[in-house]
């Protein structure tokens, strides 16, 4: 069974201008993650999670210039969540992204990439993970030695070893 916890986070609608200050800010904090997406206008919506309410409530008053919300809510099984509407798709000229438990064949030219998500990174949706797999397309000779640091999900390695590279290492 899932055991389900308290996500509690704050929820931060700060200008596009002010955005490396917040992050600066949050630099200090005791975060366990923050996300982004933009809103409307130059409006960047953050939510900050932290472990303990005691945590968010002291970066609230903190952070209060920004005028965050504390927010909580029920986590849910986020593995089997992503496992239900997560579909294979394309990134660059060459890759094929299919979760683990799928067996669709990568089409006519592409190069299969099976994905093992955890609860962050691992998707392969996130620009910095395609725009790296995009570069090791373009730029990756045969038998290149290849470390990729903060390895996450090990995608980029993946990939890297069915380009032909020579060597590939990883850490976390």
């Amino acid at each position: 069974p899932v055991v389900s916890v308290a996500m509690i986070y704050l929820l931060i609608d700060a200008p596009e201008s002010r955005q490396d200050e917040l992050l600066g800010e949050l630099a200090l904090s005791p975060t366990i993650g923050i996300t982004e997406s933009g809103l409307t206008g130059d409006l960047i919506r953050f939510s900050v999670f932290f472990a303990s309410r005691t945590d968010a409530e002291n970066w609230s008053e903190q952070l209060k210039s920004f005028e965050p919300q504390l927010r909580e809510e029920e986590d849910e099984d986020w593995a089997r969540t992503w496992r239900e509407t997560w579909r294979p798709f394309p990134v660059g000229d060459r890759f094929y992204l299919v979760p683990e438990w799928m067996d669709d064949p990568a089409p006519e030219g592409r190069i299969r990439l099976e994905m093992h998500s955890g609860l962050a990174f691992g998707t392969g949706d996130h620009a910095t993970t395609q725009m790296c797999l995009l570069a090791l397309e373009q730029s990756m000779a045969a038998g290149a030695r290849v470390l990729d640091i903060g390895t996450g999900s090990g995608i980029l390695l993946a990939a890297a070893a069915k380009l032909g590279a020579g060597f590939v290492a990883g850490t976390d």
